[in-house]
């Protein structure tokens, strides 16, 4: 799995290793990187990354912008940088866009760049309040269009940049943020739980569990978060059986009912299905209760299909 980290100075030495692997192949340039090709030294690239973050800092004849590395969770490589405009000029409207990110050369063609752009869509953009995301690449770069129209982009026409025909695309920017579950939000989970699936729960026992469970490699917890609120979360576990291969077993999901129809049910199982396909398993599995026709109806507009009903057993000591 990839993450996005905002870059610190502990990652000096994995970030220049990044960039010497460029300046190695005559690659000078590293598209969203914040021109980190023209930094001799580390210090002086972090101190113009955090200057870019706000409008009175920015340097001349730049637009703010957010630069992230995308670390590779297994191994901690850096294998991509992603930056993301706050707003457009003239020129970046016609052949910039919001979004340049640029994958290691050693790691191309793992399907880094589709999950780099959806991480910008979902975990950058909405930070910074936007409602759509231009992304534009050129016509004869058919990877990146698959890429683009992957994550959402919708075509809406090409322009001429010295010679080069740009195609332009339009991603809508969800109003809410899907992130890893930390540590403190156990005490909305917990309220979310009971809320949404009706469940009697300890506050304090769920907000032990949380803690306890995101330190497991066989688990996985996200949230949906808006205006600084957790309104959604989804619990996703290995699940291996003698009999077919692994899967990822959803859980649990829950939205807040006042936040239903908003597509964050959708957007946290597409993050299930991400990792399930990162880890080459077979498929994401969901039980849910035979009343819960609501969630049926869910399920079944989501891709997924009614295997088969059974009964649910359990002895509890």
């Amino acid at each position: 799995m990839l993450y996005l980290k905002t870059p610190g100075p502990e990652d000096e030495a994995r970030v220049m290793d990044y960039r010497q692997e460029f300046l190695n192949e005559g690659d000078e340039i590293i598209n969203g990187s914040a021109y980190l090709g023209q930094y001799q030294r580390y210090g002086d690239w972090l101190s113009q990354v955090t200057d870019n973050l706000k409008e009175e800092t920015v340097g001349p004849g730049l637009v703010p912008a957010t630069t992230m590395l995308c670390i590779r969770e297994e191994d901690d490589m850096l294998v991509g940088t992603v930056n993301v405009r706050h707003r457009l000029t003239d020129a970046l409207f016609q052949y910039g866009g919001h979004i340049g990110y640029s994958i290691r050369i050693s790691q191309r063609r793992r399907g880094y760049g589709k999950e780099m752009l959806r991480l910008a869509l979902t975990r950058v953009c909405p930070a910074l309040n936007l409602s759509r995301a231009l992304v534009t690449c050129e016509k004869d770069n058919e990877a990146s269009r698959r890429t683009i129209m992957a994550c959402g982009g919708t075509f809406e026409g090409e322009t001429q940049q010295e010679g080069r025909v740009v195609q332009r695309y339009w991603a809508t920017v969800r109003p809410f943020v899907v992130r890893p579950a930390l540590p403190e939000d156990g005490e909305a989970i917990s309220v979310l739980t009971h809320r949404s699936l009706g469940y009697e729960v300890v506050p304090d026992q769920t907000r032990a569990r949380v803690a306890r469970l995101i330190q497991k490699p066989q688990n996985r917890i996200w949230v949906a978060e808006q205006q600084g609120q957790v309104t959604a979360y989804l619990h996703g576990a290995d699940y291996e059986t003698c009999y077919r291969a692994p899967q990822k077993n959803v859980v649990s999901l829950a939205v807040d009912p006042a936040c239903q129809g908003m597509g964050m049910g959708r957007a946290l199982l597409q993050e299930a299905e991400a990792w399930a396909r990162w880890e080459k398993c077979d498929g994401v599995r969901v039980v849910t209760g035979t009343v819960r026709t609501g969630a049926h109806a869910f399920y079944l507009a989501c891709g997924y299909h009614l295997r088969k009903e059974y009964k649910n057993f359990e002895k509890l000591f």
